[in-house]
């Protein structure tokens, strides 16, 4: 029995693109954001605010956004993380990959959530 090829990340970047119809962001905690540039951080980082924070002890409730994360954008790849340049599905780059948070560093190239990413943005793109 034949190992399946690992998909090329760098002629796919599906696994920085929001699912269909969705907004997403990449969560980033406190190692994180030591491994990313102040002006990267001004820039592109949604953090928690010290009110949200307050809220969130004093209810011990989370808020909807319980952590800092990295923003999408909207271009002709759909919604995608703003550290991707090129097109999804053809040949892409991650401007931050040697920073990245550990959320993507953590995803594996064939794993599930990337087969089915690669499944759904596909089709879509066929159909």
């Amino acid at each position: 029995m034949s190992k399946r090829p690992l998909p090329d990340c760098t002629a796919c970047g599906v696994c920085c693109r929001a699912p269909p119809n969705q907004m997403a962001w990449a969560d980033i905690y406190e190692d994180d954001l030591a491994r990313l540039t102040p002006y990267f951080i001004r820039k592109h980082v949604r953090r928690r605010t010290a009110f949200q924070m307050l809220v969130e002890e004093l209810t011990l409730r989370p808020s909807y956004f319980t952590v800092d994360a990295i923003h999408t954008k909207g271009n002709h790849n759909g919604t995608v993380c703003v550290a991707l340049r090129g097109t999804i599905g053809k040949r892409c780059s991650c401007s931050i990959y040697a920073r990245r948070p550990d959320v993507c560093r953590n995803f594996e190239p064939g794993c599930p959530s990337c087969l089915r990413a690669r499944r759904i943005y596909l089709k879509e793109t066929n159909d």
